[in-house]
């Protein structure tokens, strides 16, 4: 049985793109306002106590605790976690302060087209530079980097719905549109596979005597 596709467990990659395809193609029929506006229409008040915490796993701090717990695990797989903040991080400043600068946030948005929308009491909520969201890119990056570290079904599973939570948390506080979090989730995704890619090509090639140990291992 195949568990993983060049290095990534197919039981994050399958369940992902299944949702990814079915997430597309609610927003291409539903459009940016309407889907936005469904979401922030269907509220719980366990989400409004957990998202406005939970959402900081998308935050560049949180990657970096990784890493640097995973330097007491392996030097290799914080490598692997530092490389994906590096690319998600860049690819997100790309984006946000060149290509798609000033875009829009929902507050701002619907603000303009006298559209009310609802937001949760506390949360500072951002008007511009929408596209993609970066939070969403950062949690894709970590928690599929942690998917690959331990390629085991129900451990992949459970990092993809932590990712996804990720993702929905950042429309629920009404930071972004279903588009923008669908675009950063692909593109997280893919900062991770790409770096790890680099970084076991290289390891491969040059074989260091440190990738395999850690903190820990060097004080034995």
């Amino acid at each position: 049985m195949i568990r993983t596709y060049r290095g990534f467990p197919v039981f994050f990659l399958v369940p992902y793109f299944l949702v990814f395809s079915v997430a597309g193609w609610v927003i291409l029929q539903a459009g940016k306002t309407d889907s936005f506006l469904w979401v922030n229409s269907h509220r719980q008040s366990w989400a409004d106590v957990l998202f406005p915490y939970f959402t900081h796993v998308g935050d560049g701090l949180f990657n970096l605790g990784i890493t640097l717990l995973f330097l007491a695990i392996s030097y290799r797989w914080a490598l692997h976690f530092l490389g994906g903040f590096a690319l998600s991080s860049l690819l997100s400043v790309l984006c946000k302060e060149w290509w798609f600068k000033g875009w829009p946030r929902p507050k701002l948005y619907f603000e303009q087209a006298g559209i009310p929308i609802q937001f949760i009491e506390g949360v500072t909520v951002h008007s511009y530079n929408s596209f993609p969201s970066g939070h969403t890119l950062t949690a894709f990056s970590v928690f599929a980097l942690l998917a690959a570290w331990r390629p085991q079904p129900l451990w992949s599973i459970a990092m993809l719905i932590l990712a996804l939570l990720a993702a929905y948390s950042r429309v629920y506080l009404a930071q972004h549109f279903p588009v923008d979090v669908w675009v950063g989730s692909f593109a997280g995704l893919g900062c991770s596979f790409l770096s790890y890619q680099l970084i076991e090509a290289t390891f491969s090639k040059h074989q260091p005597h440190w990738a395999d140990r850690s903190l820990l291992s060097g004080m034995k």
